[in-house]
């Protein structure tokens, strides 16, 4: 019976990918839209509060809706409503004497569908009597990522083949998918999300739990992932890169979004994500950022809960280099064959660095060169001290405890890396 279910799971992941079609390809044709339609930037931008207010009201109001009708036939009003407004971007602009209004009509229209989607997708994934359920689901929600990358990378391609005088013809494209999948959601079977005789909580009854405001509350404070900017931090003091939190994921994202945003704008939790990874390493990764955890406490063995108490203090005795220093990238993750990577911070005085050092997947018998520091003093003195150590474990660290000059440091290096699998440490290195 299990097997009967993939379609399902596969209609669900294309979902994910529609939602990401009626997100992201709009914002791509705005230049577009005020060069051909004559339309002031800062009236199409509304287009996208429009578009997720709709799929927020959308999100509130659909359960009673979705129960009455069932969950077939919303996901098809769904896909119907996405496809049919992408589809009239194509037509009403040159149907209104203000294009703009078609667009906005238009726009009206897929939100719904987006909405829609955001509300079914994932329960109907998590009723289908599958194995790894847990995969799945993080496995779903990744599909929006690649759907989103995927749409600017095609439509990119597209344009810079086409022209984009031409986005009509890609939005018809576009419009191939979420039929597509309508058709789909015809046919695959949906397992009952209730059991015989139960009904889903009514909306008057979701307001008068108090959690329900708390958890509101939290997520209208909380940035989404990857959608930030430096005009927002005018008014909130950090966001979050990604919602991926898998440690290994998270040191590539983290290398790019350090390209362009502080330390201390970014933040990054220890979670249960990627559990072949150690606590530590998960830890070590996430104090290269503003630190936090994610994760219950009593699910860890005591020595993982001394570690990471012990973590947090040296975490927050080194708050003024991690978050208030300099970055210096040391040795890529996408270097060579993604074996390792490492950054350091250091203060504004030079008195103090933090250095992370990551194995990912070093190779068999690798040679390991000394990883050569950056940004200290040539003529300063400064002692080296492995931290972040795991309860009875010892330094690995070649020259622990050693004082160096800043100009053997940047000049010689040190050996910050084994050919441990997913391994990790971190340095401080204290003028003497």
């Amino acid at each position: 019976m299990k097997n009967n279910y993939k379609m399902t799971m596969y209609a669900c992941f294309i979902g994910y990918i529609v939602q990401a079609v009626v997100n992201s390809f709009v914002p791509l044709l705005f230049v577009t839209f005020q060069t051909e339609y004559h339309i002031p930037l800062t009236q199409i931008t509304l287009l996208i509060t429009v578009n997720f207010v709709i799929q927020l009201v959308v999100d509130l109001l659909s359960a009673g809706f979705v129960d009455k009708i069932g969950y077939r036939a919303s996901a098809i009003i769904a896909h119907a409503c996405a496809g049919t407004g992408i589809f009239l971007l194509t037509l009403l602009p040159e149907l209104f004497s203000n294009p703009f209004y078609g667009i906005l009509l238009a726009v009206m229209v897929y939100a719904i569908g987006g909405g829609l989607i955001e509300v079914l997708i994932s329960p109907v994934l998590e009723a289908c009597p599958t194995d790894n359920k847990e995969s799945a689901m993080s496995l779903l929600h990744s599909f929006y990522c690649w759907g989103c990358t995927g749409v600017v990378l095609l439509s990119t391609l597209f344009f810079a083949v086409f022209g984009t005088s031409h986005w009509k013809i890609l939005a018809l494209i576009w419009v191939i998918l979420p039929a597509a999948n309508l058709i789909l959601f015809t046919k695959v079977p949906i397992y009952s999300l209730h059991e015989e005789g139960e009904s889903g909580m009514s909306i008057s009854e979701l307001f008068r739990v108090k959690v329900f405001w708390l958890l509101m509350a939290m997520m209208l404070c909380a940035g989404g992932g990857g959608r930030s900017d430096f005009e927002a931090l005018k008014y909130f003091t950090e966001f979050w890169p990604s919602d991926n939190t898998d440690p290994i994921e998270r040191l590539f994202i983290q290398w790019g979004f350090s390209q362009v945003f502080p330390s201390k704008t970014l933040c990054a939790h220890v979670t249960t994500w990627n559990k072949k990874t150690s606590v530590k390493f998960r830890t070590d990764v996430a104090m290269m950022c503003k630190l936090g955890f994610d994760i219950k406490m009593d699910d860890l063995t005591n020595d993982e809960q001394t570690y990471c108490r012990q973590a947090v203090q040296e975490y927050n005795r080194l708050k003024p280099a991690i978050l208030e220093g300099d970055l210096y990238r040391l040795v890529s993750p996408y270097e060579g064959e993604r074996e390792h990577t490492s950054s350091m911070y250091i203060s504004k005085d030079k008195s103090k660095a933090v250095v992370f050092a990551f194995d990912i997947h070093p190779r068999y018998g690798e040679r390991l060169l000394p990883v050569r520091l950056q940004g200290l003093e040539a003529n300063r003195m400064y002692k080296v001290k492995e931290i972040n150590l795991m309860p009875g474990a010892w330094p690995s660290l070649g020259g622990n405890d050693q004082v160096y000059s800043g100009e053997y440091l940047m000049t010689v290096g040190l050996g910050l890396f084994t050919g441990q699998d997913l391994s990790s440490r971190i340095i401080e290195v204290s003028a003497q």
